[in-house]
């Protein structure tokens, strides 16, 4: 990271293309005045600004650019004095895809003004929008912007329950953070009107504390979690398109142990979840049965805690995720060539579900076609010989004498497994 100053923008211009020009720079560049520079030679370029002021010529370059970029305003220190309604009128005039726009500074550094950062939010040009806290007056304009991915920070202080009753999201891939001066109101009411809109692809909700004692926060009201576990659910069950769940920075805060078998329920019934994260540094034995129940009754589902690792009791849940892995993978094995898939069938057999019935039973069930060939191969002196070998093993109690001494049929339909 680095800062250009200069006495005019076009020295500051000329220094920044200096810099870029060097083989091996980074990408993420830290001068406000670079903005009237090369920033079209390439097409991911990423821009961090953190201090200087832009001006109307500066604002027209960026906003009008060929390529995405993503554009990140930082500390408070960058500023669009002349070029912030400019820049907005700029990009309102591309046909493509801006890319993505991070304002990460609070809402009294903000570079736009209300009236621009209303415009802003309402075209349809940015694929990704992060910010801050907007202050009370436009508490609500993140959640309408018309993105596709939307990482908002919400001082729930700001915005009361009704106002969430009839809010546009267009937002499908949403990660929301919300303080807790107002925490359960503000949760239940956006997860309320997320089961309404129904169209979420993606969910990450967090709590940010300002508690001294962060168990203080843990166990508030029972009532009130209630409310946000049963929404939750809700909102759960009425988008069935979502794949990513990520409650992990939620349950840091609230305690919602006693409703893990109602999201748990909600998470197993849905089709179309793939990942879901929690909260797992204290797991008890009843959570790892509640999840051992998840996991065996969703196939599809992955559980990660809050660091994206995979929560497991190394015993009975690896040996789950074993058998869903081969119900994903068996039935991909009718697309490869007849001429390979009975050996591959076979090696499956041999190798990954020896000794276990469940997935013994899985590969056969999809595989009935090749367990046919495996028997019609052997010839009526192969059939007689099974016969001989099964009889002594019946009258021979020893199972060290049956693994020593194999029919040679069995030897034989053994070699056509492999």
């Amino acid at each position: 990271m680095f800062t250009i100053f200069g006495t005019t923008d076009a020295a500051i211009a000329e220094t920044a293309t200096f810099f870029w020009s060097l083989k091996h720079i980074g990408r993420n560049q830290n001068a406000a005045g670079a903005a009237g520079s090369d920033l079209g030679c390439e097409s991911q370029r990423v821009v961090s600004l953190q201090t200087g002021t832009w001006n109307t010529q500066q604002s027209v370059i960026v906003a009008t650019r060929a390529h995405h970029l993503r554009l990140s305003s930082s500390y408070g220190y960058f500023a669009l004095k002349d070029g912030r309604t400019v820049f907005v009128d700029a990009l309102a005039t591309r046909q493509a895809s801006f890319g993505s726009l991070a304002i990460e500074c609070d809402a009294e550094d903000m570079p736009f003004c209300r009236d621009n950062l209303k415009r802003l939010l309402q075209l349809d040009v940015l694929e990704k929008l992060a910010i801050r806290s907007v202050g009370e007056e436009c508490a609500l304009m993140p959640l309408s912007a018309k993105v596709h991915i939307l990482d908002y920070n919400i001082q729930s202080k700001d915005v009361d329950s009704d106002d969430f009753d009839s809010l546009e999201i267009f937002a499908k891939d949403i990660t929301l953070s919300v303080d807790d001066d107002n925490l359960i109101n503000s949760l239940e009411a956006f997860l309320d009107r997320v089961a309404e809109l129904g169209h979420l692809e993606r969910l990450y909700l967090c709590a940010s504390s300002k508690w001294e004692d962060e168990e203080d926060m843990r166990y508030m009201n029972s009532v009130d979690l209630s409310r946000v576990a049963d929404s939750l659910v809700d909102a759960i069950d009425a988008n069935p398109q979502l794949t990513v769940l990520d409650i992990s920075s939620l349950d840091r805060y609230i305690d919602l142990v006693s409703h893990t078998r109602d999201i748990y329920e909600a998470v197993e019934r849905h089709s179309g979840l793939r990942t879901f994260a929690i909260h797992a540094w204290h797991f008890e034995d009843f959570e790892y049965d509640a999840l051992e129940q998840l996991l065996s009754r969703n196939r599809d589902i992955t559980v990660v805690d809050i660091t994206g690792h995979i929560i497991t009791n190394h015993t009975t849940i690896d040996a789950i995720y074993q058998l869903n892995r081969l119900y994903h993978g068996s039935p991909k094995l009718v697309q490869e060539p007849t001429a390979v898939r009975p050996c591959l069938v076979g090696m499956a057999l041999v190798e990954k579900a020896s000794m276990r019935f469940p997935c013994t039973a899985i590969l056969l069930s999809d595989h009935i076609d090749v367990l046919c060939e495996f028997v019609g191969r052997l010839n009526d002196d192969n059939a007689a010989a099974i016969a001989s070998g099964t009889e002594k093993i019946n009258r021979s109690p020893s199972k060290r004498k049956m693994r020593s001494q194999p029919s040679h049929a069995v030897k034989k339909a053994a070699k056509s497994l492999v």
